[in-house]
């Protein structure tokens, strides 16, 4: 009661006009506000959120295509489809695995593309037209300037200050190209910091996890960089000056891959960031301790968790077991997961991350009195929000950095146009999958029918044999029947041959299995038989083998690059430049494709600058007007796919500008006739004159 005395006293002085709502911040933020009253008014808007995206998603028939992925994955039939195999004698068992063949082609080569062993599937380069401070900016010119300065010299001229000025504005190209070098130095410092903590962060993992439900059920999230409280490897330094490595709780950038049964767009959603999206989380006890609990030692919490409503919640449940209303899918989810169907009793605390846009006023009741940027919340206005509800108590809160955006990144199998969810192989193969399971019941049947002949009888009165087994059929067995009483001759008994059909069903089982390969775009040859996985380890082998494999591997491959590596890596990059203190790594940089992907993309580029260069060898008179600095262009994006550092092998087009202004003057010198030649008197005036003004000609 005197916590909720304490906020109501805040939040009334803060309405009355209190210019320092800093108090306030850190009242929240040590536990004075208790948050630990159920239901408030931001809780009930996550709660009726979540319900609301829960029911569009079920009657929109995302439920139902989820279960059917997962079934088909798990080589299950629905209970209905149990019941008729039961009542015709066949066995559940029977099901063919194309669909769950399929997935694991389709993960395998959607691993091999973004996981190679050694490599990472981007790197960091300077835009086009990178941003660089004035300083730098003036020491490029100055740069510029200085090796003008040096020609003239080397001529034996001193040019006037507004000449060099404006030959230092006629080499903007060159100006440009020292300013995309300090950028180039920038990005590859932030690119080795961005790759430590994407390591630090669990991010491997989480993305194998994210091919796995990318390839199950069409559709994948990831969340990061999400701040979490970790152990990590920290460096300290003992008495005697000895270097030492412990693990310690930090606060880092950590990734998470969502599985689609716990993701929850609103109606009408395309993007993420599109409507409220609510996603199912669970944490065990220690978790949500240790990302609440103290960071760095200095008794400061992970930034946007609420402490005493942990703790709160913590003891009223100690070891778990609390879980949000039911669905109507989750015993069938469970089940599949091989997870039971008790719906409590567990180990975790399930809650509900919501993202959505929250009025000012909802925020600023709560105790949420700044934004991302240090500006006042002003109570009018709509403000993105990341919110984490677990048992009707708000656990986290905290306001999205526009400048970063929401941390959650989505990809997709088969893009279906217009809708936030995408199909998966599960959804093509439908067709496929029904008719080789049919045609291997229908297999299993004739198999059966036709293993052995049967036997019938007329008239089994007439069988002499009166013993327990006298029906009973076997190799040379002798039948005796006596005479019938109308004297019938007929035969007493007969044998019916059942016809088999095996050629003929696996004829059909084997279109259909090629057909799938259509439906799905996944060649069957993808398992292994075809290319070996060295072939995935060049460029040229890796471009047939996709080319083989058709379009539909492509577009995916090049959708989670696009959608989900380069994103996050952006967010990372944009995250590190708003918060980061290392000012050695902010510089203006883009994410470019890397790996196999990148092979993949700059292979047809490759091939056409070889073409090009030996069209160029090919003519003397080509040759000679590309000239060196043409080539040389040319050269350098080749030397880069082979791993290969164009700055160390070829000069930078700087000193490719200086060394051709140094080479005309030395040209213009020689062509000069020089004092001392043969006659050993003086050049004419004319002559000299003549190569003085070719020398400013060439220096110009």
């Amino acid at each position: 009661m005197n916590g909720e005395k304490s906020a109501f006293a805040l939040r009334e002085a803060d309405g009355a006009g209190s210019r320092d709502p800093d108090k306030a911040e850190l009242a929240v933020r040590y536990g004075i506000i208790p948050t630990t009253a159920p239901m408030s008014a931001l809780a009930h808007h996550v709660h009726m959120t979540f319900l609301r995206n829960a029911e569009h998603r079920r009657a929109s028939g995302i439920d139902m295509r989820l279960v059917r992925a997962m079934r088909a994955c798990r080589l299950e039939y629905s209970p209905e489809e149990v019941a008729r195999l039961e009542e015709a004698g066949l066995s559940p068992d029977v099901y063919t695995p194309i669909t769950d063949v399929k997935r694991r082609a389709a993960s395998a080569q959607l691993g091999n593309l973004f996981n190679a062993k050694g490599q990472k599937p981007w790197t960091l380069s300077p835009t086009p037209v990178p941003e660089v401070p004035a300083g730098v900016l003036a020491e490029c010119i100055r740069k510029v300037i200085g090796r003008f300065m040096a020609v003239c010299q080397s001529a034996g001229q001193v040019p006037p200050p507004q000449a060099a000025m404006d030959f230092a504005m006629r080499q903007m190209g060159v100006i440009r190209d020292e300013q995309t070098a300090w950028a180039r130095q920038k990005a590859g410092r932030m690119e080795e910091l961005v790759y430590d903590q994407l390591v630090e962060g669990g991010w491997d993992g989480a993305f194998a996890l994210f091919l796995n439900y990318l390839c199950t059920y069409g559709t994948a999230l990831i969340l990061g960089p999400e701040t979490r409280v970790m152990p990590v490897a920290g460096c300290k330094e003992g008495r005697l000056g000895e270097l030492k490595y412990e693990m310690e709780c930090r606060a880092i950038p950590c990734f998470e891959a969502v599985n689609p049964w716990d993701c929850y767009p609103s109606p009408g959603a395309r993007k993420v960031t599109d409507g409220a999206l609510c996603v199912r989380v669970r944490y065990t006890a220690d978790e949500l301790w240790r990302y609440a609990s103290d960071a760095r030692g200095k008794g400061e919490p992970g930034k946007g968790w609420m402490p005493q409503t942990v703790r709160s919640l913590l003891s009223k449940y100690p070891e778990g077991g609390c879980r949000i209303p039911m669905q109507p899918y989750d015993p069938i989810r469970r089940r599949l997961e091989n997870d039971g169907v008790n719906i409590g009793n567990d180990c975790t605390l399930e809650g509900i991350r919501c993202f959505s846009v929250v009025r000012g006023s909802v925020l600023r009741d709560f105790g949420i009195l700044r934004d991302a940027g240090g500006r006042t919340v002003d109570p009018a206005r709509f403000y993105q929000a990341e919110v984490i509800s677990v048992a009707d108590f708000i656990v986290y809160c905290r306001l999205v950095d526009p400048r970063i955006g929401i941390p959650v990144s989505k990809g997709v199998f088969y893009e279906s146009v217009g809708s936030w969810w995408g199909d998966s192989i599960a959804d093509k193969l439908v067709s496929c999958q029904k008719i080789m399971n049919a045609s291997l019941k229908n297999l299993v049947r004739n198999m059966a029918m036709a293993s052995g002949a049967m036997l019938w009888m007329g008239d089994a009165s007439r069988l002499v044999d009166t013993s327990p087994g006298r029906f009973r059929a076997a190799p040379h067995k002798m039948w005796a029947f006596n005479t019938g009483m109308m004297g019938g001759g007929g035969p007493p008994m007969g044998v019916i041959d059942i016809p088999s059909h095996v050629k003929e069903i696996l004829d059909t089982f084997a279109r259909i299995n090629a057909q799938a390969d259509f439906d799905s775009g996944i060649p069957a040859y993808t398992v292994g038989a075809g290319p070996t996985p060295g072939a995935l380890r060049t460029a040229s082998g890796l471009a047939t083998f996709m080319e083989a494999s058709g379009l539909v591997m492509k577009g995916v491959a090049l959708g989670v690059d696009e959608c989900v590596v380069r994103n996050v890596v952006r967010m990372m990059v944009r995250r590190i430049l708003v918060y980061g203190d290392d000012l050695s790594v902010k510089g203006d940089c883009d994410v470019n494709p890397s790996g196999l992907v990148g092979q993949l993309l700059r292979a047809v580029e490759s091939e056409g600058r070889q073409r090009v260069l030996a069209m160029i060898n090919a003519d003397p008179m080509m040759k000679q007007l590309v000239g060196v600095k043409g080539t040389v262009a040319l050269m350098r994006p080749e030397l880069d796919a082979l791993g290969i550092n164009p700055n160390d092998v070829l000069p930078g087009e700087q000193e490719m500008e200086f060394y051709m202004q140094l080479q005309k003057v030395q040209a213009v010198n020689a062509a000069a006739p020089q004092g001392g030649g043969q006659g050993g008197g003086q050049p004419p005036p004319r002559q000299a004159g003549r190569g003085r003004v070719q020398e400013r000609r060439a220096v110009a």
